[in-house]
């Protein structure tokens, strides 16, 4: 018998739970050495606030109504391990206080809030490119970052045309 290959994730969200210092709310999966944030592959539709919702709990214990999506990462690096690259949602997951009991599954050994100068040692390149992102933008209302594989994106970033071009 042939094993069914997983499916693709047409998503992947990761969760960006901050105290009041700023610092940022990693976890540490059983199979790896690097910390990453709260979040999962989304493998069946769904709200988007409802899914940020239940993988926040699954993956912490903490009960949060999501505010809104801070960072769209399009052709991101899966963090699931395998995988193509797959768009990331990072969803704004509110302040919380360091001494809030968490309550991790199995599969993650430890968390730790991370201060905000040390997100780029702790999580991986792409992760950290999206926190940074998200502070810059995480209190102007209706705003959102839009990256392409943790960098500037093309349509965001293009250049204007020279004057003498223009319309």
């Amino acid at each position: 018998m042939t094993p069914h290959p997983s499916p693709r994730p047409a998503l992947y969200l990761s969760l960006l739970a901050t105290d009041h210092r700023g610092s940022v709310l990693a976890v540490q999966p059983y199979d790896s050495h690097r910390f990453r944030l709260p979040g999962g592959p989304v493998l069946t539709p769904g709200p988007l606030w409802n899914l940020a919702s239940q993988l926040l709990h699954t993956e912490t214990g903490l009960d949060f109504t999501a505010s809104r999506p801070l960072v769209y990462d399009t052709h991101a690096a899966n963090p699931v391990r395998n995988l193509p690259p797959t768009d990331v949602v990072l969803v704004d997951a509110g302040e919380w206080h360091p001494s809030t009991p968490l309550h991790l599954p199995p599969y993650l050994v430890t968390s730790m809030w991370v201060a905000a100068e040390y997100v780029c040692d702790v999580l991986s390149m792409e992760e950290a490119r999206r926190v940074r992102a998200a502070e810059g933008i995480r209190h102007m209302p209706a705003h959102i970052a839009l990256l392409y594989d943790g960098g500037p994106h093309p349509l965001v970033t293009r250049d204007a045309p020279p004057p003498e071009h223009a319309p």
